[in-house]
């Protein structure tokens, strides 16, 4: 079997609504579940103990590992945030679509 057809029919047996899918990505492929599902699937799939909070300042860094969740929440009106993204294979380098959102605001 397809393993990402055991993973698709994994995830609608748990009861999970899979709204789109691409499985014809370079790196693999990704399933959308229902945005109202995510915090159940969080909970299903993940180890969803947040981190403490830590306040950054203007010109702070932080360096994320590929793969490490992290949310980056605004305290005031609004802020400015630059990523720089350090591709590790620069014939199939990351973008937007790379990101796996467990929670997101935005709706997106």
């Amino acid at each position: 079997m397809n393993y990402f057809k055991e993973i698709e029919n994994e995830i609608i047996e748990k009861g999970f609504q899979i709204v789109s899918k691409d499985f014809e990505r370079p790196w693999g492929g990704f399933l959308v579940i229902d945005e109202s599902q995510a915090q159940d699937f969080a909970n299903t799939f993940f180890d969803d103990i947040e981190k403490p909070v830590k306040i950054l300042n203007e010109k702070d860094q932080i360096k994320l590992k590929q793969g490490e969740r992290h949310r980056l929440i605004g305290l005031d009106d609004f802020a400015v945030v630059s990523e720089i993204w350090q591709h590790t294979d620069p014939n199939h380098p990351s973008d937007e679509n790379d990101i796996v959102r467990i929670s997101d605001d935005y709706g997106r």
